[in-house]
């Protein structure tokens, strides 16, 4: 309760010495007749004759020029210029077609397949292969999972894919969150708990 009439306080005295500033800035400047001309003939800028004359306006015309130049070549690429010609095309990707986190309603999938909090762990990490194979970086190395969820040589493992609906498909089979486990099932139509992103 104190700390508010403190605080009330303050600002009423605040306000009154913005008043006394006010008013005797008034008093002292009532009488002078401040000009920036040179003579009362400057003819150029005639609008701003009371205020500024043509040197004056030189100087504040190159302070904003000057001010805008370097405030160009500080954006740096920020600022776009004309489109350019396209480049030679660059090399073929590696064996990814993508690779990361496994999502679905803010968890992550790991490598027992079952859904937790994101945890930067190793077990976390998923790759889609351009050939199909879906394997995750904690297993065996040449290990791939197959259509029942179990792991098996690359070489013996089918092709996976990842449609534009965001399903994790074999098949006719979709990878499925059900109760924080990944299982497979139809993918007939669209549930969140069928919808998986790739980050």
């Amino acid at each position: 309760m104190k700390n508010k009439s403190k605080m009330k306080l303050i600002v009423i005295l605040f306000i009154i010495l913005i008043f006394i500033y006010l008013l005797l800035n008034i008093i002292t400047n009532k009488n002078t007749n401040e000009t920036f001309c040179d003579t009362e003939t400057d003819t150029v800028n005639n609008e701003y004759q009371e205020v500024l004359n043509n040197s004056q306006l030189s100087q504040i015309s190159n302070m904003i020029n000057t001010q805008t130049a370097n405030i160009i070549r500080s954006a740096g690429n920020l600022i776009p210029g004309p489109r350019g010609l396209q480049g030679p095309q660059g090399n073929t990707g590696g064996i990814y077609q993508s690779s990361g986190y496994i999502l679905n309603n803010g968890k992550v999938l790991n490598n027992a397949l079952k859904m937790e909090d994101k945890n930067n762990s190793v077990n976390q990490i998923w790759y889609l292969r351009t050939d199909g194979k879906l394997y995750n970086k904690y297993f065996t190395k040449d290990m791939c999972l197959d259509d029942k969820l179990k792991t098996v040589p690359c070489s013996d493992a089918p092709k996976w894919t990842w449609d534009n609906l965001g399903q994790i498909k074999i098949g006719d089979k979709c990878l499925i969150n059900d109760s924080n486990t990944a299982i497979l099932s139809n993918c007939d139509g669209t549930s969140s708990n069928k919808s998986w992103i790739i980050n």
